[in-house]
């Protein structure tokens, strides 16, 4: 972990070095340390030591729009600050390997989708795999045969500033890829086993709920005066109201909304399974709205379109800053929440669990293929739960005397 009162140089030699380990390309590593040279010209020139979220948002305030907009990037400094590491924002190019070795992990994936692996797990694990190739040609290492077990233990150590979790995940592709290797005649010896197993316990989260005076609260937040409130009123209420994902609601189409029977009836994308909602009135009334007076015209057959040309659809996770923001707007504390459109979703089947609806009813409406899903949200029924409490029973005085273990 790096110190947290490390000086912006060391601070910004770090985080660079966490990005070379990552395998960003040269460009993107260039952009990157654009944004972070403004932050130190910003904090020399405010005579700043270190620094702190305050630091970083006084910054962003005095930037325009367009550096506003990379805040994330600012903000892997307090990341790797705080834990020696970042999670890079989806989509960040990484290294595509040339040579031998990227040419063997191209021939791993096409075997793997060949056995039926789904292909995003075959990106996955080519991805952890580029991340171990590009540590090999950072050690000279081109000849795969030629690998020794002390440079699993070099990698091992490399990598040591990644949480728990993604190194488990990197080592256990690297150990399928030389027992691929191995199976394939290309190596004599595999020595991948001594690549560590990292025990990973995953606790239960309970789900983050919002009581239906905040969701109201947060409802209250959208400005619907405009074409972009108006669109974003109907699908926060598709998520606060029916508990449609994210994905749904980014790949609802005119063909899934049926106004004379009062239904919208769509295959989930994250589960195929079929589902059918009532088309509530204020829902209804919410897309009509949109439809009149805010949508741009345009023939496509998806329901929400980016407001300016080329009127595209929307990407899966295009509610997550859309709902975040109402929720500050809110002014709701969200420190031990969280505040992604999921917590809708969780909030509405929570308080269903409340009126006393039956969990079948709620795996229906949440499109769970069978009610263990929906128990989850039963961790969060403090009311239910409360029934379930036994007495705790008496204690003989005789304990706390010391006399019954005499």
């Amino acid at each position: 972990m790096v110190k947290k009162n490390v000086d912006f140089s060391s601070l910004v030699k770090g985080a660079t070095e966490l990005l070379h380990r990552l395998c960003v390309t040269d460009y993107q590593i260039e952009q990157i340390l654009l944004l972070w040279q403004k932050i130190d010209v910003f904090m020399k020139e405010k005579d700043l030591d270190e620094y702190t979220e305050e630091v970083q948002q006084r910054f962003l305030n005095s930037q325009d729009k367009t550096i506003r907009k990379k805040s994330h990037i600012a903000n892997y400094l307090l990341d790797f600050k705080e834990t020696g590491y970042f999670k890079l924002r989806p989509g960040t190019s990484k290294f595509s390997l040339t040579g031998e070795i990227g040419d063997v992990i191209l021939d791993f994936s096409a075997f793997r989708l060949s056995h039926n692996i789904s292909e995003g797990e075959v990106k996955r694990h080519k991805a952890y795999l580029i991340i171990f190739g590009n540590f090999l040609i950072s050690k000279g290492i081109q000849d795969l045969k030629s690998i020794q077990p002390i440079v699993f233990i070099d990698f091992v150590k490399y990598i040591s500033s990644f949480p728990a979790n993604l190194k488990m995940k990197i080592c256990t592709a690297v150990k399928v890829f030389f027992r691929f290797l191995l199976e394939i005649g290309m190596i004599n010896k595999n020595y991948a086993y001594v690549l560590p197993k990292f025990n990973v316990v995953k606790q239960a989260r309970l789900p983050s709920v919002y009581s239906p005076a905040e969701i109201e609260l947060i409802t209250a937040q959208i400005d619907r005066g405009n074409p972009v409130g108006k669109r974003n009123y109907a699908m926060f209420l598709l998520a606060s109201r029916l508990g449609l994902r994210d994905s749904d609601i980014c790949h609802l189409k005119k063909e899934h909304l049926f106004w004379e029977e009062e239904k919208i009836i769509f295959y989930q994308k994250k589960t195929g399974v079929k589902v059918e909602l009532p088309l509530l009135a204020d829902v209804g009334n919410s897309i009509i709205d949109y439809y009149k007076y805010a949508r741009p015209k345009t023939d496509n057959a998806f329901v929400f379109l980016r407001q300016n040309a080329p009127y595209e659809e929307f990407k899966h996770g295009c509610l997550s800053s859309l709902v975040s923001k109402y929720i500050a707007k809110a002014g709701l504390n969200k420190s031990e929440r969280s505040s992604g459109p999921h917590s809708l979703r969780h909030s509405l089947a929570t308080n269903l669990l409340e009126q006393d609806v039956p969990l079948p009813v709620i795996s229906g409406i949440l499109g769970h293929k069978n009610s263990a899903s929906t128990m989850y949200y039963l961790r969060v029924d403090k009311r239910s739960l409360s029934h379930c409490a036994l007495e705790v029973p008496t204690v003989s005085p005789l304990v706390y005397e010391r006399k019954v273990y005499e």
